[in-house]
This record gives C-alpha cells, sequence and structure tokens, in this order.
C-alpha cells in the first residue's frame, strides 16, 4: 500500500559492463557437432550505475532476482539482497548465485536489478531487464569416430556382428544367459534345445514333479526380492507413483499423484471383498476417483469442512481487521476512512472516529480494549470497544500494533523506524531495538514473547516484553507474523515467496507451500497455533489445520489485505481493499455417497489421502481419509 503515498524517487540508469564467465571446454580429433553452452554458474554481473546522467560513487545496496522473461514472467529463485556494494566512477561489481542447473532448465533468463544507496529510501528498480548470455560461447562435441575415447555401453548392436562369436572370446557375465546348462542351439534360453532340465515357460502350464530350489533361495523355502512385479496380492500395498493424467487402478496397490493437472484415477472392473486401493495427491491438480458400471463409493465416514465467506459491509479500502477470542467483537479499518466496529461477528457494522489513513488494529481478548495506528499519525487506543478513542504516541509512519489478551501490554513498530512497547494500555511508550523497516509485529497472550518482521530483513524475536531482541531466519521480503497464545508457534509470510512455521519460539523455521512463491500479505493464528489462515495479494484464502504443514485454497481470487480468526480458529474475518469485509465459520458434516456408476465420482484436493475398502456387490467404502474432498 505504499503507492498510497508520495515517494519522491532518484532516477537512475544502468549500463552493462560484462558477465565473466567461468566456461571449460574441450576439444577431440573427431566430427563433431557444436551447441552453444549455457552461462556458468555461479557468476559475476559488472555494470556502470549512473545517477541523473553521471556516474555513480558511493556505497548502494542492491536486490537483483532473476526472471524467465525480458517482462512479467516467472521469478528463477530467490531475489538476492546484496548490500553495501561500492561504486566507483558508476562501475561495481557483484557476484551472483544462482540454482544449480537453472541455465540448463531455461534458454534465457533476465536479471531484474532494484538499487537504493545504502539503507536511504526505497529501492528503485531499472529498466529494462537484463538478459543473461554465455560468454564466451563454449562448444561441445556430441558424436565421435574413435571408440577407445569412449566409455561404451549398449554401443554394439545385433546389426554390428556379421557371424557366430566363438565362445572362448567372450569372458565375464553374459546377459540372459545365467542358470543356462549345456545349452547348445538355446533360444532366447527359455525353450533349450539339449539343455539339461530345461523347463519351456512361454506358455501357461501346469510344472509337474518335485522342482526345488537350492542355492540362494532362503532357508524357509521363501523367495527373495521386493515384490515389485507382484500385483492384485491379498494383504499387501505396492505404491505408483502415477506422473500422468489417468490411470486405471489395480486391487491392493496405491497411488501418488504428482502432475500439476486432476488425475483420474479409475477404479478396477473388478475386485474380491476386502481388497484396498489408497491414494494420495500430491500435485496441484489434486485427484478424481471415477467408477465402473455397477459401482458406488460409501463415503460416510469422509468428514466434510465446509467455509463459506459472506460478504458484509461496503466497498472501502479496507487496510486492517482484527477479532475478540470468542469472535463475536471485530474491528477493521480503512485508509482514508474511518474505524468500524461489530458486535455480532461481522453481521452489522458502525462507523467510529474520523476520516484517517487508519493502517492497522489489534484488540484485546473480550474485544473492549482497541489500539490502531495511521501511518503517518499517532496511534488511537479504546476501552469501550471502540466508541471513543484517545489518541495516544508522536507521529510517525506506524505499519503494525499487537496487543496482549489483557490489553494492558501494546506493541507497534515502525517503517524506518523502531519497535515501541506500552505496559499501560497504550498511555506511555518505550523506544526499542534499532531503526530498520519493521512492517508487522505480534505478541503471546501475556505479551512476554514478541515477534516482528523486517521488510528484505530478517525476523526478531523477543522474550522479555520487548526489551532485547534476537535476529532470526533469513533476509526476505516479509509482510507479516502470527504468533499463538503461548507465543512457542509463530508462522511469518513472504510476498512472493512462501510461508515459514515455527515450533520453538522463532529459533528455527520451516519453509512451507513449496511448490509455489505467492504475493502473501497477512498471516492469523488460533490460540493453539494449529489453525492458521493467510490471504494472497490479488489471491485467494488459504487455511490450515496441522500448523501450516498442509493448506486448502478457500474462497475467490480477491484483493486481500488483511484476515484474522477467533481464538479456536472456527471463525475468519478477512478484508479486501476497495471492496467488501467476509466473514466466515466453519462447519463439519459427513461426504455423502457418490452417485452409483459411472457418472458419480469422488474427488481430493492436493495433499489428500484415501483409503478404499471393496465389499462387494460393486461398493467401494472410504475409511482413513485426510484433506478436503467432494461427492458427487
Amino acid at each position: 500500500m505504499k503507492n498510497m503515498k508520495s515517494i519522491k524517487r532518484t532516477f537512475l540508469t544502468l549500463t552493462i559492463i560484462s558477465m565473466a564467465l567461468t566456461i571449460t571446454s574441450f576439444a577431440q580429433d573427431r566430427e563433431k557437432e557444436t551447441v552453444i553452452a549455457a552461462p556458468a554458474a555461479p557468476f559475476t554481473y559488472q555494470g556502470k550505475l549512473t545517477v541523473g546522467g553521471t556516474a555513480a560513487n558511493g556505497t548502494y545496496d542492491f536486490i537483483i532476482a532473476i526472471y524467465s522473461e525480458p517482462e512479467d514472467g516467472s521469478l528463477l529463485g530467490e531475489p538476492q539482497t546484496i548490500e553495501g556494494v561500492q561504486v566507483v566512477n558508476g562501475i561495481f561489481t557483484v557476484n551472483l548465485e544462482v540454482e544449480t542447473g537453472l541455465f540448463q532448465r531455461f534458454e534465457t533468463a533476465y536479471l531484474d536489478i532494484q538499487v537504493r544507496p545504502e539503507r536511504e529510501g526505497d529501492f528503485t528498480r531499472l529498466f529494462p531487464r537484463q538478459q543473461i548470455g554465455s560468454t564466451p560461447y563454449a562448444k561441445i562435441a556430441d558424436s565421435a569416430r574413435e571408440a577407445d575415447l569412449l566409455n561404451c555401453s549398449n554401443c554394439i548392436t545385433n546389426s554390428h556382428i556379421a557371424s557366430g562369436i566363438s565362445g572362448s572370446k567372450i569372458s565375464g557375465p553374459v546377459a540372459n544367459a545365467t542358470n543356462a546348462v549345456n545349452a547348445t542351439n538355446a533360444t532366447n534360453a527359455v525353450t533349450a534345445q539339449n539343455a539339461l532340465n530345461a523347463v519351456d515357460l512361454t506358455s501357461d502350464q501346469t510344472v509337474g514333479g518335485d522342482k526345488r530350489f537350492t542355492g540362494s533361495i532362503s532357508s524357509d523355502g521363501g523367495f527373495a526380492g521386493d515384490g515389485s512385479g507382484l500385483t492384485n496380492v491379498s494383504g499387501t500395498l505396492r505404491w505408483n507413483v502415477v506422473t500422468g493424467t489417468s490411470v486405471t487402478a489395480s486391487p491392493n496397490n496405491a497411488y501418488v499423484a504428482t502432475n500439476a493437472g486432476q488425475t483420474v484415477i479409475t477404479l478396477p472392473a473388478s475386485a474380491n471383498p476386502g481388497d484396498v486401493i489408497k491414494i494420495r495427491a500430491q500435485g496441484d491438480g489434486g485427484f478424481r476417483i471415477s467408477q465402473q458400471a455397477g459401482q458406488q463409493i460409501l463415503a460416510s465416514n469422509i468428514p466434510k469442512n465446509s467455509l463459506v465467506f459472506t460478504p458484509r459491509e461496503s466497498n472501502r479500502g479496507w487496510t486492517s481487521i482484527t477479532s475478540s477470542a470468542d469472535g463475536t467483537k471485530l474491528a477493521a479499518v480503512s485508509w482514508g476512512g474511518q474505524i468500524y466496529t461489530s458486535t455480532d461477528a461481522g453481521v452489522t457494522w458502525t462507523a467510529r472516529e474520523s476520516d484517517q489513513e487508519w493502517w492497522s488494529i489489534t484488540s484485546s481478548a473480550d474485544g473492549t480494549k482497541l489500539a490502531t495506528v495511521i501511518g503517518g499519525g499517532q496511534i488511537y487506543t479504546s476501552t469501550d470497544a471502540g466508541v471513543t478513542w484517545t489518541a495516544r504516541a508522536a507521529s510517525r509512519e506506524w505499519q503494525s500494533i499487537t496487543s496482549s489478551a489483557d490489553g494492558s501490554k501494546l506493541a507497534a513498530v515502525v517503517l524506518s523506524g523502531q519497535i515501541y512497547t506500552s505496559t499501560d494500555s497504550g498511555v506511555t511508550w518505550t523506544a526499542r531495538e534499532s531503526n530498520r523497516r519493521w512492517v508487522s509485529i505480534t505478541s503471546s497472550a501475556d505479551g512476554t514473547k514478541l515477534a516482528a518482521v523486517v521488510e528484505n530483513g530478517q525476523i526478531y524475536t523477543s522474550t522479555d516484553s520487548g526489551v532485547t531482541w534476537t535476529a532470526r531466519e533469513s533476509n526476505r521480503n516479509w509482510t507479516s507474523i502470527t504468533s499463538s497464545a503461548d507465543g512457542t508457534k509463530l508462522a511469518a509470510v513472504v510476498l512472493s515467496g512462501q510461508i515459514y512455521t515455527s515450533t520453538d519460539s522463532g529459533i528455527t523455521w520451516t519453509a512451507r507451500m513449496t511448490d509455489a512463491n505467492r504475493f502473501w500479505r497477512s498471516i492469523s493464528s488460533s490460540a493453539d497455533g494449529t489453525k492458521l489462515a493467510a490471504v494472497v495479494l490479488n489471491g485467494q484464502i488459504y487455511t490450515s489445520t496441522d500448523s501450516g504443514v498442509t493448506w486448502t485454497a478457500r474462497e475467490s481470487n480477491r484483493n486481500w489485505q488483511s484476515i484474522t480468526s477467533s481464538a479456536d480458529g472456527a471463525k475468519f474475518a478477512a478484508v479486501v481493499y476497495n471492496r467488501q469485509i467476509y466473514t466466515s465459520e466453519m462447519s463439519v458434516s459427513a461426504l455423502p455417497a457418490t452417485t452409483a456408476g459411472t457418472a458419480g465420482y469422488l474427488t481430493g484436493e492436493k495433499f489428500s489421502t484415501i483409503e478404499l475398502i471393496y465389499i462387494g456387490g460393486g461398493q467401494f467404502v472410504a475409511v482413513n481419509a485426510t484433506g478436503n474432498f467432494e461427492a458427487y
């Protein structure tokens, strides 16, 4: 939302000097066809920076990202922030790390560069993007005349052999000749004329007599192996990875669907009672279980989680929303508008205070104590659920505010400023930590554990109500952070990045939603930290019931700005900039049976897992299901 403020920028230009690459090439005395090699990685990038047409001198900070296209395109890897680069007469040099194999997977790539004087103001993006080339070209030979230069494997075929080869000239193991005993004139070592004890296994037959196995057979008479060639064996479950979009299942087999599109898995035409089929959706498209004639899936054992969002209030420049612990009292603020409060879980709303550039709002557990901040203005507090308000602190570029459960301890952050804490419900404030580009802060229920994030910086945590702070995780473009009531479980989101969670008060972090980077804007947590909800700018709402391990997409693509939840994680409220407020409550019901026959089917979203047991009469019973499903 920083585009709502007037930001003065200095015009910068960039000239490429070179991209220094280390390339090794070789040539051999043979006929060859040459191809252009990809650039080396990592590589050194050198450019010339000018300010207003004059060569720059001094220390500058850079943010450099690699994209697949000169405009828009996909982000290839994470942006790299390089601080304190010396620029002399416009010339600078930076070393860029890239993902292994990046240039082998993409034929072209472009550098997207942002720059600013060291730790001064916002970054300026330079246009156009700079194409990454291969300099010099490395050439490789892909064919050779002399076989003795090759490590030959499968390079001699039947066509190369004009006549028979004497057995005395063959040494080492011979493929497909294993267990041949005195076999002369043997064809494929299956029907072997003149071979001792040869049995013709090319057709279905009963092998009579006492055929005993000796040698490597185990002492209990069992066969050794992994059973990979066996199917339809009761009591076993073989896993199969399905990379395509369709497969017909076999009884007593399990399937992992990995395709980005929906994978259709058709039930087997015949099965025996007790046979099992298990399916896991690992790809974005999930799966669809299709039925054959006379078949049906009984799905009453599967819980169906319903989360329907209802639009509330009017279209406004909503920027932030907060909730009481029970979810009945809500408060939201709008940029250039008023504060709005609700006491009926968002059904009706009352306008409060005056038009201001309200930016963030927080609430006590009972919803009676509220605190909100103005970007470029003051902090305002209320002790009567928002009916009346008192201005606090000085005017600053406030970005976020958080509250303890009783509303007595508050903490707020300033963009390019400090962290401020209060122990008297906002009457007095104390400056903490250093000047940084703070964008979001969260608190435990007792206000002792705090966590805050820095734009293009790190996460910082405190266990003494903000007196001292410790830097955590890496430099990322963090946008929002949330905490469980006890402060042990944290979750934070990155703009054009991933979701990160911690179960040890921020000491260590795990990346979630690794399949895709999204423009995450805000995240909220239940009191126990198991239920999370996050929103995406011009994207969807995502919810998790397992502390962020798996996520389910909700609602439609909108310009979501902020989300909040009740303490039990059952009620959510989210706001859309220049649109409405949306509220929801989770309900759980049993999934119905599918329609019998080929018209019926069952779908599962990504990360859903289901096990089906055949009970006869064409019916499969769904058991041990996790995730989100729909029956049709």
